[in-house]
């Protein structure tokens, strides 16, 4: 028996578009694929966990999401060709809000891995290989690389603060904004000339 779903609002979703334009959207723990001119989306069957905050890889062919897995927040692959899904960092620590390095190579997330608040972690799918990339006091959350992979965005956290922080290649961190209202999910402008 098919059943049929209009969204007209809702809250708690997170929707990503590919780069032609398929948009993955995660509504009640699953994640569909709406095809670039609309028209009927298609849950993806072989997610079997709650799933949200889908993020497509640079060239489409896969997307990391965010679970939850024994009380614990996690980030997984699935590949759309082979319909493989696979761990992303460690599944004893918690993981979450993953973001693809433009290569397409590396996946970066926040992690509280090391007990000193979350940090920003990078792990390389090659290899299986990850690393820490910041250690603030604090929490340092939700990243995003520019475009040319050069350039990280990220929110650092402390106490009432919330910042939107930046890491030019080369150049150490600095607070672009700080505020005392949550900021959150810092995007790049495809040029690398404007954060939102």
């Amino acid at each position: 028996m098919a059943a049929q779903y209009t969204l007209t609002h809702g809250g708690d979703i997170s929707v990503d578009v590919a780069t032609d334009g398929r948009l993955a959207i995660d509504l009640l723990g699953t994640v569909w694929i709406l095809p670039e001119d609309g028209g009927e989306a298609e849950a993806i069957a072989a997610i079997d966990t709650p799933a949200s905050r889908p993020r497509w890889s640079p060239n489409g062919e896969a997307i990391v999401y965010q679970t939850r897995i024994d009380g614990l927040e996690q980030i997984r692959q699935y590949r759309f060709a082979s319909g493989l899904i696979s761990n992303i960092g460690a599944a004893e620590y918690l993981n979450q809000q993953a973001s693809w390095h433009p290569s397409g190579e590396r996946i970066v997330f926040s992690s509280d891995r090391q007990e000193s608040g979350f940090d920003l972690w990078e792990f390389d799918l090659a290899t299986g290989l990850g690393w820490r990339i910041s250690h603030h006091e604090g929490d340092e959350l939700e990243p995003a690389w520019s475009s040319d992979g050069r350039d990280l965005a990220y929110v650092h956290h402390i106490g009432g603060q919330w910042s939107i922080m930046l890491r030019r290649f080369g150049q150490p961190d600095r607070a672009l904004v700080t505020s005392s209202t949550a900021l959150t999910a810092p995007q790049w402008r495809p040029d690398g000339s404007l954060i939102t």
